[in-house]
């Protein structure tokens, strides 16, 4: 009997070792992991990395960061940048895929930027200057403290995202622009002369008065009496084909936002526009605009 309760408590003594020693348990970290995504017309940017925290160490960079040393923005394994379509960075041409990220950092000049191919780095396998495929050079500027390394975006728009490095009080800031999902055509200035004018319309949003005008080279239609909630403006967006557009924004010229489940088709009679449809994907006409007063140019 001894000798098997012996035993048995050998077991369990030996199963809490190696529960508690075994690599899947919980541990701490003292950089822990982070990813920030951002999608912007269709194109995914995402930075994946390890996040050291400052606690108390100050300054961080000269002496926790080496000035003039190349350094993996976070720890442990290199920090990436991931996009799954082709973008520029700071101007520069990046091809789609995933990257290491490096610095320079520099005391009193700018920092450098470098983008490299060999995505499966630890940070101090510091990169030769081959297989690099971006490098550029960044001013840091100061901000409040960030206790913790962050990568975030701060600004994101149609076209383009701010990418933001935060540490102590330095930041480093970068610009992503994105190749657009959809190409638009542009119209001169009489072209959409052609379609400016007022409108009556009816269907299923019942009867309103709908005026197209110019502004600084963009097409906007007005609704005149709009439901309530209802958008009052949108732009007219060519969508490729002769005499339709998309509605979304825009401003003088420039596409800001675009809705493609439904298409604005203008209809003619000989080269002059009579009314416009509004159709959905099925080609189905939901509502439609009759002319009663047009452009003096037509």
């Amino acid at each position: 009997m001894f000798v098997r309760r012996a035993s048995w408590s050998l077991g369990v003594i030996t199963g809490m070792v190696i529960a508690i020693s075994s690599p899947s348990s919980a541990q701490r970290r003292a950089s822990e992991h982070g990813m920030v995504s951002q999608k912007v017309d269709g194109t995914t940017i995402k930075m994946e990395y390890d996040r050291p925290v400052a606690r108390g160490r100050d300054p961080l960079f000269g002496k926790v960061v080496h000035w003039g040393e190349k350094w993996t923005p976070g720890a442990n394994a290199s920090t990436t940048f991931e996009v799954d379509r082709d973008v520029r960075v700071n101007g520069n041409p990046l091809p789609k895929g995933k990257y290491s990220v490096w610095m320079i950092p520099r005391e009193t000049e700018a920092w450098t930027v470098i983008l490299h191919r060999n995505a499966r780095l630890f940070h101090t396998q510091r990169p030769t200057e081959t297989d690099e495929q971006l490098r550029f050079d960044v001013k840091p500027e100061q901000g409040s403290h960030m206790e913790t390394l962050a990568w975030y975006f701060p600004v994101v728009g149609p076209e383009a995202t701010t990418l933001r490095m935060h540490w102590g009080t330095t930041v480093v800031t970068m610009s992503v622009d994105v190749s657009s999902t959809m190409a638009f055509d542009s119209l001169t200035a009489d072209q959409r002369a052609r379609y400016v004018g007022a409108y009556r319309m009816s269907g299923g949003w019942g009867a309103a008065d709908i005026v197209i005008s110019d502004a600084d080279g963009t097409l906007l239609a007005t609704r005149q009496n709009p439901a309530p909630g209802m958008h009052a403006t949108f732009a007219l967006i060519p969508a490729g084909g002769e005499h339709r557009f998309y509605m979304g924004a825009g401003d003088r010229g420039r596409v800001l936002e675009v809705t493609t489940g439904e298409v604005v088709v203008f209809l003619l009679d000989g080269d002059r526009v009579t009314a416009f449809e509004v159709r959905d994907s099925s080609g189905k006409t939901q509502w439609r605009g009759d002319v009663t007063k047009k452009s003096r140019l037509y």
